[in-house]
């Protein structure tokens, strides 16, 4: 960081946690972009019978995926029938496979690989009833700044769901544009999930200003001649 012309990363947190480590360093936010032509809003929110809970990204510790599936298990158990698909692979897939099945999710887990980012806006996107970013610091400290997945289901107008990790809350402010829960806790990501699936209006309320909110904040076109 001392050594560079400019330094850029993605969030305030980010560079908040970097100007503490090095006082003084040319540090600059942009948060990333993403290209809203190929993420039009979707017409209507999914209000399935079995509401779909989606997830995409790579299968790591830092993303959540185990509270996600514990959370399914539990919204099941309390009467509401949820699914979740899991879009992406990695390392723990095959752990999070057994711990579905030892959840009970054998039929209401769908592990479908990787995705490209067309599939996943034309395909997976428009089925979700909620999009569910479980975001966690890794043992070893790794952990999400920006999770592109949150922009991209805010850009269709998706109801997201995700948790307090720092960076997160600047592009979904808790009760603003989505909901947050605390990190490594399924229960509260499930009493989050089920509170963005039983308040129709305000999910809805919500889903338009994630829209709003990409439009001003995380459009490709302005964020790219910010670092050009």
């Amino acid at each position: 960081l001392r050594e560079a012309a400019a330094a850029i990363t993605v969030s305030d947190s980010n560079r908040d946690f970097l100007s503490g480590i090095c006082a003084g360093a040319p540090i600059e936010r942009i948060y990333n972009g993403i290209d809203l032509s190929l993420f039009p809003p979707v017409e209507k929110i999914r209000s399935d019978a079995e509401p779909l809970l989606l997830s995409v990204g790579r299968m790591v510790e830092k993303k959540g995926l185990t509270h996600l599936l514990e959370a399914c298990a539990a919204l099941r158990r309390s009467g509401l029938p949820v699914r979740c698909r899991l879009v992406g692979s990695g390392p723990l897939e095959a752990a999070l496979r057994d711990r579905a099945r030892a959840l009970g999710l054998a039929s209401a887990a769908e592990f479908v690989g990787s995705a490209s980012q067309e599939e996943i806006s034309a395909h997976h996107l428009p089925a979700a009833a909620a999009v569910v970013v479980p975001c966690v610091v890794a043992s070893d400290g790794d952990r999400d700044g920006l999770p592109p997945t949150l922009l991209e289901a805010m850009a269709r107008g998706v109801p997201v769901v995700s948790t307090r990790l720092p960076g997160i809350p600047e592009a979904v402010p808790d009760g603003e544009a989505g909901l947050l829960a605390r990190p490594g806790d399924p229960d509260d990501l499930a009493r989050v999930i089920a509170r963005t699936l039983k308040e129709v209006e305000g999910t809805r309320s919500r889903a338009i200003a994630a829209r709003a909110r990409v439009e001003r904040l995380f459009d490709a076109s302005r964020t790219s001649a910010a670092l050009l």
